[in-house]
This record gives structure tokens, C-alpha cells and sequence, in this order.
């Protein structure tokens, strides 16, 4: 919001100009008075928009710290599936959980960026 900032520096410029080369003037029926209240209610909320990005980059902090604490606890049940004696690795639920059993990684099947080689005719003279 660049331009925003910019539209009010331009007003803090004029009120600032205002206030201290003609006070008392009235100028298009208004008072300086008049603009200066209405810059402090700007500053006002400007302040509550600064508190509340601080406390939405400390909430993103306690979410990334719980998403790291959480894929971890969720590693260590995937381990556990692993070691479990009913699951193990070749079961259903590392499937649903999203995870390749033994079975599937040892299924043949054409490598990924791989394309099919057929001999070519070896050149005479070789």
C-alpha cells in the first residue's frame, strides 16, 4: 500500500505547512483545527494496524513452531507403524497415510525420466 503511506505524507505535509505559517487562517471554511483531529484519528488507527501485523507475525511464529512440533509427533507414529508387529510396513495404514509399502517401491515399473533404449546397429569401422 505504498500509495496509501504516500496520500499520507501528502496530508501531514499540508497540516504541517498549515500549522506553522498560517494557524489561525481559515482556509475553504475549514480550520487547521479541524484537519489536525482528523490526522490524529489516522494515527490512531495506523498504530492499531501496526499492533495487530505485530501479533499476526507472532501468531504466524506459534503456528509454524505447532506445524513443526506436529510433523514431527506425525513422523514418530509413521515410525511406529513401521515397527508395529500387527501394521508393519507393508500395511493398509501407511497406505492411507499416504506412504509407499515395501510392496509398491519393489513393483517394477518405468523410471521416471527414463525412456525406453533399444540397441542401435553398431557403425562399421568400429
Amino acid at each position: 500500500m505504498p500509495n496509501v503511506d504516500r496520500e499520507y505524507q501528502r496530508v501531514r505535509r499540508v497540516l504541517f505547512a498549515w500549522q506553522h505559517q498560517a494557524p489561525n487562517d481559515r482556509l475553504a471554511e475549514l480550520h487547521c483545527a479541524q484537519l489536525m483531529a482528523l490526522v490524529k484519528v489516522c494515527e490512531g488507527i495506523r498504530a492499531q494496524i501496526k499492533t495487530f501485523e505485530m501479533k499476526l507475525q507472532g501468531l504466524r511464529l506459534e503456528r509454524r513452531k505447532s506445524d513443526l512440533a506436529a510433523k514431527a509427533m506425525a513422523q514418530l507414529a509413521v515410525w511406529g507403524v513401521h515397527a508395529h508387529d500387527r501394521h508393519g510396513r507393508n500395511s493398509g495404514l501407511l497406505r492411507a497415510m499416504g506412504y509407499l509399502t515395501d510392496t509398491q517401491k519393489a513393483r517394477p515399473g518405468p523410471k521416471r525420466g527414463r525412456r525406453a533404449t533399444t540397441p542401435k546397429a553398431k557403425r562399421k569401422g568400429k
